[in-house]
Protein backbone atom coordinates (compact mmCIF):
# COMPACT_ATOMS: atom_id res chain seq x y z
CA UNK A 1 0.00 0.00 0.00
CA UNK A 2 1.40 3.69 -1.00
CA UNK A 3 0.77 5.83 1.37
CA UNK A 4 3.05 8.76 0.55
CA UNK A 5 3.98 9.35 4.30
CA UNK A 6 8.25 9.54 3.67
CA UNK A 7 8.15 6.57 5.88
CA UNK A 8 7.63 2.85 5.65
CA UNK A 9 6.30 0.21 7.60
CA UNK A 10 7.77 -3.01 8.80
CA UNK A 11 5.72 -5.07 5.53
CA UNK A 12 7.16 -2.54 3.62
CA UNK A 13 10.66 -2.72 5.51
CA UNK A 14 10.30 -6.63 4.74
CA UNK A 15 9.31 -6.32 0.60
CA UNK A 16 12.66 -3.93 0.44
CA UNK A 17 14.68 -5.88 2.20
CA UNK A 18 13.94 -9.05 0.33
CA UNK A 19 14.53 -6.98 -2.97
CA UNK A 20 17.47 -6.72 -1.85
CA UNK A 21 18.69 -9.74 -0.82
CA UNK A 22 17.50 -11.45 -4.31
CA UNK A 23 19.79 -8.73 -6.17
CA UNK A 24 22.72 -9.78 -3.87
CA UNK A 25 22.22 -12.91 -4.80
CA UNK A 26 21.70 -12.81 -8.28
CA UNK A 27 24.94 -10.74 -8.47
CA UNK A 28 26.96 -13.40 -6.41
CA UNK A 29 25.48 -15.83 -8.95
CA UNK A 30 27.74 -14.59 -11.07
CA UNK A 31 30.36 -13.26 -9.48
CA UNK A 32 32.23 -16.03 -10.01
CA UNK A 33 35.92 -15.99 -8.37
CA UNK A 34 33.83 -14.06 -5.66
CA UNK A 35 36.22 -11.36 -5.80
CA UNK A 36 32.69 -8.95 -5.31
CA UNK A 37 33.28 -7.23 -8.78
CA UNK A 38 32.04 -8.41 -11.61
CA UNK A 39 34.24 -8.40 -14.75
CA UNK A 40 33.82 -8.52 -18.72
CA UNK A 41 33.26 -11.95 -18.77
CA UNK A 42 30.94 -12.30 -15.74
CA UNK A 43 29.14 -10.05 -17.33
CA UNK A 44 28.85 -11.28 -20.47
CA UNK A 45 27.43 -14.94 -18.76
CA UNK A 46 24.79 -13.17 -16.71
CA UNK A 47 23.87 -11.13 -19.70
CA UNK A 48 23.50 -14.39 -21.69
CA UNK A 49 21.79 -15.83 -18.96
CA UNK A 50 19.39 -13.20 -18.93
CA UNK A 51 18.53 -13.97 -22.70
CA UNK A 52 21.00 -11.07 -24.29
CA UNK A 53 23.80 -11.97 -27.15
CA UNK A 54 26.18 -9.03 -26.83
CA UNK A 55 29.16 -8.80 -28.74
CA UNK A 56 32.51 -8.91 -26.47
CA UNK A 57 33.63 -5.39 -27.00
CA UNK A 58 29.94 -3.99 -26.44
CA UNK A 59 30.17 -5.84 -23.22
CA UNK A 60 33.80 -4.61 -22.15
CA UNK A 61 32.40 -0.92 -23.55
CA UNK A 62 29.30 -1.12 -20.56
CA UNK A 63 31.93 -2.24 -17.88
CA UNK A 64 33.96 0.42 -18.95
CA UNK A 65 31.65 2.93 -19.06
CA UNK A 66 30.09 1.75 -15.74
CA UNK A 67 33.01 0.60 -13.57
CA UNK A 68 33.66 3.44 -10.86
CA UNK A 69 37.64 3.05 -11.43
CA UNK A 70 37.13 2.42 -15.42
CA UNK A 71 38.39 -0.95 -15.84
Amino acid sequence: MRHNSGTIDFNEFAGLWKYIEDWKRCFQTFDADNSGNIDHIEMSNALKTFGYNLSDQFIRVLVQKFDKYGK
